[in-house]
């Protein structure tokens, strides 16, 4: 028997990662945090169904608090591609950045329409 399972209910091995840290010079670490708690989701959710911590499950996430974190991992996700996008140029311009924050903006409205 496997604790954690994909999808289609096979059975996943998780890999053993470090907890990470908001750095405020690097704004997208809340993004990279976001992307590696909804992986932690399953680990998290055994966790919290032990026995030993019943005093804690008030701090459980819910489903409704697991859809809103991926929600604000989408709303993320846009920036965190732009900034990829411009540290991928041997040397940024402005020329590339406005449209890519143009690019930024769209996304984001069309995102509004579907996650209002």
């Amino acid at each position: 028997m496997s604790w954690f399972t994909d999808e289609e209910g096979q059975s996943i091995h998780l890999s053993i990662l470090e907890l990470l840290h908001d750095i405020k010079s690097h704004w997208d670490s809340i993004y990279y945090m976001i992307n590696q708690l909804r992986t932690f989701k399953q680990a998290l959710n055994v966790f919290f169904q032990a026995p030993i911590n019943k005093d804690i499950t008030d701090r459980w996430l819910h489903e409704m608090d697991w859809q809103i974190i991926e929600h604000m991992e989408i709303v993320l996700e846009i920036p965190h591609s732009a900034q990829q996008l411009m540290l991928h140029e041997t040397l940024p311009v402005l020329s590339c950045a406005v449209p890519t924050i143009k690019t930024v903006i769209v996304q984001w409205e069309h995102l509004s329409t579907c996650l209002p």
